[in-house]
């Protein structure tokens, strides 16, 4: 049997299977590979990317498979570059046989090149036309500013743009009802999970109780009867860890904790109050504010613990104003948490003045950096938190649930806003303080509970306009990014109009490509490149193993009054290199021993292992730091800098390549950032 088929335009093997069958049922099949190629093959090896103005020795390798040897006449073409040299070679192939070719060319300053390549033989006419585009990347480093304004009616503010004018400037705008935006999105994991150790089920029963109420404000009828189950099963659960006589411990098998236990009752008593406790819950309630009763009187309970338990009897309506008072009297030498514990029970015994008095007193240990404003009084314990955020997180609250209104309330709504930016797993229990602030700021501060519509203007240009019902955007648009070419120099307005209340929030990113460098804020990165045999270097030969490393230098943060940093660096690669195939945690030997030499001379106090995400042109590393304010004193765990990592990457392209900076970023602090410089890089 014979069948015509038309071969594909693609260079390939095929598997021819042949089966036949007889009128008796005997069957026969048969298999053979099939080559797809042509007479001429040209094969170039680029790089996945430039960057401009980069050198590049061009290669390609030219097959002859036609019947005899000939020359071959290779042209170069294209848009984006420029050779050095000619355009144009002879080379003579054998047949069946192969030969490299090699052209000199330097990246343009463009977006993108394409390299046109053809091969022809001289006596046969073949002849093979590859095109190749190659993304550039600009050696312009990316610099961007977060800013966040909270707009009033007819407010004009002003936008300042120092970029040059490169055509991939940006800004993006976001126009937010309230600080409260998405917070019930960020909320949900803390609804939906059930955690064992007894903080972490605190932390769940009083967030949950707070977005309890938001959700009535908001009046999402069914979210709230979603949330006051989980509010139930939060508390069975917490009173079942409960030991009689004792209190709480952090697992049920732990040696029990009276500031732990205050705040396991805070959790408790808050549910009791607002009436989410069923019948059995309620009556076991006797049993553990007895116990946290009897404490107030013992001589080893602090006297932040003992602030936390006469909010808790308050709560119970079992609360004694005497003594409230008179704790209230010692208030300097309480935890700025503590007194806005005190000032909540003088709230609930009926002496609001006081209470407002004595949260205002904390004026003078309001420390401020620009429009953010925290408290910090002390470092944080491990299972009883008291960072700047939970400090201030529970005072934000206090502010809110006794009315006060002051300038400073809305700084303090800042800086937890801004903390919030990182929601990873070992902030766990600040996540949940900041969004139980920020959900008490949004009800009593933001009007949640009006309707109203707004146009936003950029250079008196209309360019955003919608309609919020309670709290949240329900018409129009409320976000946009807007092109340099709307810019003007050196500086922009923006006017928020229409019937709005209380203001709205305006979430800026100004994004512009720019040739200095500012310098680093916080933090440094340093970048070398390194040899096998660790010393530094910048020329390399092709195919040669080599070391990027990266050091990271984080000892300005120690003095920081946050409790720990998450940073993304990016490592941006020269275009010759490429990430070697030898990942450092590979389970053979030699691997393994690799890995070991490459952090040779390098203290283990001072490595710095990473999983890297690999990208088109750039790692991106992410960096946790612990702080202080964070860390168990029994631990010790002092960090010592610079902290070092190291990539292996292997030569791939011969040429001259720009190493753009490599640049690191928090996720967390503002204003805390670093660039490497740009550096050059042969390989021959």
């Amino acid at each position: 049997a014979i069948v015509n088929v038309e071969l594909p335009h693609n260079l390939t093997t095929l598997v021819v299977m042949a089966k036949t069958i007889t009128q008796a049922s005997q069957v026969g099949q048969a298999e053979a590979e099939w080559l797809v190629t042509k007479q001429v093959v040209v094969r170039p090896s680029v790089p996945n990317y430039l960057v401009q103005g980069d050198k590049l020795e061009f290669l390609a390798l030219v097959n002859n498979y036609t019947s005899q040897q000939q020359e071959f006449e290779v042209n170069l073409a294209g848009d984006g570059f420029e050779v050095s040299g000619e355009r144009s070679k002879r080379i003579i192939i054998p047949s069946p046989g192969q030969e490299l070719v090699s052209f000199q060319i330097q990246a343009q300053q463009v977006e993108s090149l394409e390299i046109v390549i053809k091969a022809t033989a001289a006596e046969t006419a073949h002849l093979d036309e590859v095109k190749v585009p190659i993304k550039l990347i600009s050696p312009l480093v990316k610099q961007t500013e977060d800013v966040l304004f909270r707009l009033q009616t007819n407010q004009t503010q002003t936008i300042a743009y120092s970029g040059q004018d490169d055509p991939r400037d940006y800004l993006q705008l976001e126009l937010k009802p309230s600080l409260a935006d998405s917070l019930y999105f960020a909320y949900y994991p803390y609804l939906a999970n059930r955690y064992d150790s007894t903080p972490e089920k605190v932390e769940t029963l009083l967030t949950n109780q707070t977005y309890y109420q938001f959700a009535q404000e908001l009046g999402l009828q069914e979210q709230q009867e979603q949330i006051a189950e989980a509010i139930r099963l939060d508390a069975l659960a917490l009173e079942e860890a409960f030991r009689p006589g004792e209190g709480w411990g952090y697992f049920d098998y732990d040696a029990t904790s009276l500031q732990l236990s205050a705040q396991a009752g805070l959790a408790l008593a808050r549910a009791w109050q607002a009436g989410l406790l069923d019948d059995y819950q309620a009556t076991r309630a006797d049993g553990w504010a007895a116990y946290l009763s009897s404490r107030l009187h013992d001589s080893s309970a602090s006297l932040d613990d003992k602030a936390v338990i006469l909010y808790v009897m308050a709560l119970m309506q079992q609360g004694d104003l005497i003594s409230t008072q008179a704790l209230a009297d010692q208030a300097n030498y309480l935890l700025s948490s503590s007194v806005a514990s005190l000032a909540l029970a003088l709230q609930e015994l009926g002496d609001s003045e006081r209470a407002r008095g004595l949260i205002t007193s904390l004026e003078d240990r309001w420390q401020k950096e620009g429009d953010l404003l925290y408290l910090s009084d002390q470092p944080q314990s491990y299972q009883t938190s008291q960072t700047p955020v939970y400090q201030t997180s529970l005072v934000l609250q206090a502010y809110a649930e006794l009315g006060i209104r002051s300038p400073e309330v809305f700084q303090m709504a800042y800086y937890l806003n801004q903390a919030r930016r990182d929601y990873g797993w070992n902030n766990a229990f600040e996540s949940s303080q900041i969004l139980r602030s920020l959900a008490w700021f949004a009800v009593v501060y933001e009007n949640q509970g009006q309707d109203y519509d707004y146009e936003l203007y950029f250079n008196e240009e209309l360019i955003l306009a919608g309609r919020v019902e309670q709290g949240r955007i329900v018409d129009g648009e409320s976000s946009l990014r807007l092109g340099v070419e709307k810019f003007d120099k050196p500086a922009n307005t923006v006017r928020l109009s229409g019937s709005v209340p209380s203001g709205m929030y305006l979430k800026l990113e100004i994004g512009s490509y720019q040739s200095q460098l500012p310098p680093s804020s916080n933090i440094s990165l340093q970048r070398v490149f390194r040899g096998l045999d660790l010393a530094e270097k910048t020329e390399f030969q092709l195919g040669e193993l080599a070391i990027m490393e990266l050091a990271y230098d984080g000892t300005e943060l120690e003095d920081s009054a946050y409790s720990y940093n998450t940073s993304l660096i990016e490592a941006y690669l020269p275009a010759g290199f490429e990430i070697a195939d030898i990942p450092l945690a590979n389970s053979s030997q030699a691997d393994r021993q690799l890995a070991r030499d490459i952090y040779e001379g390098i203290p283990c106090a001072k490595q710095q292992w990473i999983w890297p995400q690999n990208y088109e042109h750039y790692l991106a590393i992410r960096l946790y730091q612990s702080l202080p304010n964070l860390r168990l004193p029994d631990w010790g765990c002092g960090y010592e800098y610079p902290r070092v990592m190291r990539v292996l990457v292997r030569a791939s392209f011969a040429g001259e390549f720009g190493a753009r900076p490599a640049f690191v970023n928090s996720q967390v602090i503002p204003n805390t950032f670093a660039y490497t410089k740009q550096q050059a890089i042969v390989i021959k």
